[in-house]
């Protein structure tokens, strides 16, 4: 385990959003399938060859779809810097909520991920399995491009593979893919994805953007018209930066709260949009609650069990 998880002086939060039941079952609106419909039941991959995501992946934009360049930076430090994602565009109609039942009295949770292929979304392990028993999560749907609490589509999990299932109390391969019932992709688009060295992501200082379905976003009275309700709209926090390493994971300073787990952090390389590295806990104070940084799972971690090294 790494040496920080275990300090008495921080308190590590996976940044998962947990709602009651009764507050997820009014947003749903989805075009092609209904919650009425059987849900699927996803299985464990545990040969990540199956996945066919070997080989460098790149951006995929719908010929409907156009990729729209990332808000301006807003010029305030040290408050919020989350804007809400309205546009349907690329990349931000391939991001969407990842929400799953966590328990046998039908709670349910949500996460944030992205579409990297026609039919398979990014995100957190510990979006899939309880990173502190290491059960499965159940009833796993994936809803792209949710705007003011209203899905485009949704797609079912019937597959996923995992980077860890914490059991070896592994945190640096906090990641799982997840293999949906339908290509939406085709529709919403997918992103592709870079392995940056940690040096190179460090030097480009408020280059990145990320984007996360936080519970506590939007949450300001200029947004009083997404009468959705908090996680209803992804927050999209523009030029933020990767400060540093930790124990084999990414230090950064983007924006995030429960809920944003799994969301990613983006940058645009030759005029098109990449995954470079994918959010993951927060680390706050011990002593008084203070953030001190986040963290992110380096793409180079999830490249290297797809190639089988």
């Amino acid at each position: 385990m790494n040496k920080f998880l275990t300090s008495k002086q921080v308190v590590i939060s996976f940044v998962v959003g947990i709602f009651g039941v009764a507050m997820l079952s009014s947003w749903v609106t989805v075009s092609a399938q209904t919650e009425s419909e059987e849900i699927p039941t996803a299985t464990r991959i545990k040969d990540p060859t199956q996945l066919k995501l070997q080989g460098v992946q790149d951006t995929f934009i719908p010929p409907s779809l156009k990729i729209e360049e990332p808000p301006e930076v807003r010029g305030v430090i040290g408050q919020d810097q989350r804007i809400p994602m309205t546009s349907q565009q690329m990349p931000w109609s391939a991001i969407g909520r990842v929400e799953m039942v966590v328990n046998s009295q039908g709670q349910k949770s949500h996460c944030t991920g992205t579409l990297v292929t026609k039919n398979v979304v990014l995100t957190n392990a510990h979006c899939v399995v309880n990173h502190k028993t290491s059960e499965f999560y159940s009833q796993i749907k994936f809803s792209p491009n949710v705007i003011n609490g209203k899905a485009r589509d949704v797609a079912y999990a019937t597959k996923f593979y995992l980077g860890t299932d914490f059991k070896d109390g592994n945190y640096n391969d906090d990641w799982a893919f997840i293999v949906l019932d339908k290509p939406i992709g085709e529709d919403y688009g997918y992103l592709g994805w870079k392995s940056l060295s940690p040096e190179t992501l460090i030097k480009d200082k408020k280059k990145y953007v990320f984007v996360g379905y936080s519970g506590d976003f939007p949450n300001s009275p200029q947004y009083r018209g997404l009468k959705a309700g908090l996680g209803m709209t992804a927050g999209v926090h523009p030029g933020c930066s990767i400060t540093g390493e930790e124990d084999g994971l990414l230090k950064h300073d983007c924006d995030t709260t429960g809920g944003s787990s799994g969301g990613p952090i983006i940058a645009w390389i030759n005029q098109k949009p990449y995954i470079v590295a994918l959010n993951n806990m927060e680390v706050t104070s011990r002593a008084n609650g203070t953030p001190l940084f986040n963290l992110a799972v380096k793409i180079s971690r999830i490249e290297q069990v797809l190639n089988g090294q």
